[in-house]
């Protein structure tokens, strides 16, 4: 596997500034792209690639150290490139060392994309807005660069959530905006500040995705995204009205209709702690998150080792299968 980065090309998208003139000084630099890096990964051994997908794997929430465990997993893997999406540990550093690591010792390239536990400065103590720009300027995350896999692209974000999964029949956008439910606080709202509401970062994420996207063709496009991509991926408020609320900052329902109108040949994200795929007119999605170690129980409790749960969380995707 042979891995170069370069310069792709310059771009600005112009559309940016004429949708939030208002906003436009305080996050071009973030959400626009005016130089796309490009990562070129090679398999001089075959004109298909294999891609490993995986999300949610939380590694500073489990019991013991599972980041060698996860090495020892995936080390011999019959992949091309390994795909994180989001949640990794809750310290950007952390979670950049991680993913360092992991490319210096795995066989093949790991690429990410962050998650909003990644985003939080609980430990940094950081502003969320360079921590978003620590994450650009790394170059294993997806987020500013268009990765080429043979003849596939990789593209992704965070992205972000627009309350549009929430049940607004019950809860006032200014209930949600405080995402508080009774005693409940969504933590984001404690360690993640973009000092613009959600809304807007949202819709800039997904306008920057439509800007990659007519860039490159979409039907050989895989878009990661840590928040969910599918309405099918929210909770049910049937498993517990609460639901209904905390439904919100899941994702957005935007996203998912522009994978589809895109023709987007996969898009895989993270978040909800589920593991489905749904296949939908022309794209794949694919949910596939590890979790807390005490939801691996509720997946399959035959065998609640993490060697066990990792193969059954890791997707694997053979691009031969789409000739």
């Amino acid at each position: 596997i042979i891995v170069q980065r370069c310069f792709l090309f310059s771009v600005h998208y112009l559309g940016f500034t004429l949708i939030y003139p208002v906003f436009f000084m305080k996050i071009s630099y973030l959400f626009t792209f005016k130089v796309i890096w490009c990562t070129m990964v090679k398999n001089e051994r075959s004109d298909t690639m294999k891609f490993g997908f995986i999300s949610d794997i939380h590694l500073d929430m489990a019991k013991e150290d599972l980041l060698p465990v996860f090495i020892e997993t995936l080390e011999n893997k019959d992949i091309d490139t390994l795909v994180i999406a989001g949640d990794i540990t809750e310290d950007a550093d952390e979670t950049i060392r991680v993913i360092d690591e992991l490319n210096q010792t795995l066989p093949y390239p790991t690429f990410y994309v962050p998650g909003n536990h990644d985003m939080w400065n609980k430990a940094n103590k950081q502003n969320t807005l360079s921590i978003y720009e620590k994450f650009r300027n790394h170059k294993y995350c997806l987020t500013n660069q268009i990765v080429t896999l043979n003849d596939f692209y990789l593209i992704g974000d965070i992205f972000w959530y627009d309350y549009s999964y929430a049940n607004q029949k019950v809860f006032s956008i200014d209930q949600l905006e405080n995402k508080q439910f009774d005693k409940r606080k969504w933590k984001d709202s404690l360690y993640v500040n973009w000092n613009m509401d959600d809304t807007t970062v949202s819709n800039h994420m997904i306008d920057t995705l439509k800007a990659q996207l007519n860039l490159i063709d979409p039907t050989k496009t895989i878009v990661i995204s840590h928040m969910i991509n599918h309405p099918k991926f929210s909770v049910p408020e049937s498993k517990r009205k609460e639901w209904g609320f905390f439904n919100a900052f899941l994702g957005s329902n935007r996203l998912y209709e522009t994978l589809l109108e895109e023709n987007v040949n996969y898009a895989v994200c993270g978040h909800v702690h589920f593991r489905h795929t749904i296949k939908e007119k022309n794209t794949t999605f694919i949910c596939p998150c590890l979790s807390y170690e005490k939801e691996w129980q509720l997946f399959d409790d035959s065998d609640l080792s993490p060697e066990y749960h990792i193969n059954k969380t890791l997707k694997i995707i053979n691009t031969d299968e789409n000739k």
